[in-house]
């Protein structure tokens, strides 16, 4: 995570809370402003819900006398979709699995075609949004166009919160092509929407083509900290059981991570445990087979004496062992022989 937010910084440039700041102090207004004073929000419908009262009324407060305001229902924005983009609509709109994949998609849509401000309805806001669209546009150098999007942890940025001139580039790029790649599923729900449409998506996209895009500082964003411009209520309302395990895989992460190293040491120990078993039972079928070896190899010796005797009968008895004592002198015979088959053969002698 760290190494990629690195690389993510030194491709963007950000936002931060000394910028905004010194943008403030030196109160000069931007000569030609090109981000639209517009806000939008989006809701299955008009009223909003009991949860979100407090986040909303904070947004059309601090930023009624300098932004136009505008809530997108679900009908609002499906008859936008359909009559401004058709062929999207037809495509690739309708045909999303997840009503959230649709919301998403529409925000970014909107930023193309409108431009201004967009923020999830479970954002309120601590200042006013003005100083923050003015230090953009101080700092915008000879950039026409300009998109900001908020850091936000444990990696790349978020869309719940999006700042961008009318026809940017990167939203051009998204519409034309990338949201129409990325539509596929990916098992999870979670996955599914993030990858396709939602915060993960938009890192990607602002990874690959990171021009004329700007990184707001996570301070400036949180609620935690005196120069931030929003706070934040819950939210996340279209998470669901995978979603939740994986953030909780994600807040727990060190403790599974631990349980798991400790978990492979225990099975290591365990297979070394086996393996030792088993090399001692090896040891001691080797010194088994070399004992029945010697054993063998003794019977077949007496085997050899009682088969070459002169006086005895070919066929060898006890008796020939303790009685007779004549035996060739030209020559001894070959044991290996009858070590391998186990039993008594007599073989040609060799001759010394």
């Amino acid at each position: 995570f760290r190494s990629f937010n690195l690389n993510l910084s030194k491709n963007l440039r950000y936002v931060t809370s000394e910028l905004v700041e010194l943008s403030i102090k030196r109160n000069v207004s931007s000569t030609k402003p090109i981000i639209p004073r517009l806000i939008h929000q989006t809701w299955s419908n008009k009223t909003t819900p009991k949860g979100w009262l407090a986040t909303v009324q904070s947004v059309r407060t601090l930023n009624l006398e300098d932004f136009d305001y505008c809530l997108w229902t679900d009908e609002m924005m499906d008859s936008f979709m359909k009559e401004k983009y058709p062929q999207f609509y037809k495509n690739i709109f309708i045909k999303y699995r997840y009503k959230i994949q649709r919301v998403d998609t529409f925000r970014y849509f909107l930023m193309y075609h409108y431009g201004g401000i967009y923020i999830d309805m479970d954002i309120g806001c601590i200042r006013p949004l003005l100083h923050l669209i003015k230090a953009l546009e101080d700092n915008q150098e000879k950039e026409t166009v300009i998109a900001c999007f908020p850091e936000t942890k444990p990696l790349g940025v978020s869309n719940d919160f999006l700042i961008s001139t009318k026809n940017h580039p990167l939203f051009s790029r998204m519409i034309n092509k990338t949201l129409s790649f990325w539509n596929r599923n990916f098992i999870l729900k979670y996955l599914t929407v993030m990858l396709s449409t939602g915060s993960m998506f938009l890192t990607i996209q602002t990874y690959i083509y990171p021009k004329n895009v700007r990184i707001l500082q996570h301070d400036l964003y949180s609620g935690y900290s005196p120069s931030s411009f929003t706070w934040h209520t819950t939210g996340s309302t279209w998470h669901k059981t995978d979603g939740l395990i994986l953030l909780f895989i994600y807040n727990k992460r060190r403790m599974i991570l631990y349980l798991a190293l400790g978990l492979i040491i225990l099975w290591m120990l365990f297979c070394l445990k086996i393996l030792s078993i088993k090399r001692i039972s090896t040891i001691v079928q080797r010194l088994r087979k070399t004992f029945m070896d010697l054993k063998i190899y003794s019977q077949d010796r007496l085997i050899i004496r009682e088969e070459t005797c002169h006086t005895c009968t070919p066929k060898w008895s006890i008796r020939c062992l303790s009685s007779c004592s004549m035996w060739h002198s030209d020559g001894t015979f070959d044991i290996r022989p009858l070590l391998s088959a186990g039993r008594a053969v007599k073989t040609t002698p060799i001759i010394k």
